[in-house]
């Protein structure tokens, strides 16, 4: 019974209905601006979130292709290297026979 004497009389209770109605709909204006703001923040968020994905997804493919173009550069070293060896044992051999060619030739002469 006192807290219902007490709030009797609160000032607020006792202001005119106009006002009240005033900052009701100044209250419901500023939620509405809050809420459209956190929609614009919510649909941003979600943009910058798909490039972000993009973003990832192109480094992903251009990691690959370093990737790939690293393997591909690996193996043609390596097949320049076999291939240096084969030149260089054919080049020692065939000097090896012009050697052995000479030296028959001077055994003849």
């Amino acid at each position: 019974v006192f807290e219902l004497l007490w709030r009797m009389q609160d000032p607020e209770l006792h202001r005119p209905s106009g006002l009240l109605r005033a900052e009701l709909a100044s209250s419901e204006e500023r939620r509405a601006r809050a809420e459209e703001e956190l929609y614009v923040l919510r649909q941003r968020y979600l943009q910058e979130q798909k490039d972000h994905e993009r973003t990832l997804a192109l480094l992903r493919q251009q990691r690959e292709f370093a990737e790939q173009r690293v393997a591909e550069a690996s193996a043609r070293e390596q097949e320049l290297q076999l291939r240096i060896e084969k030149t260089k044992r054919e080049c020692n051999d065939a000097v090896a026979r012009a050697e052995e060619d000479a030296a028959r030739h001077a055994q003849r002469a």
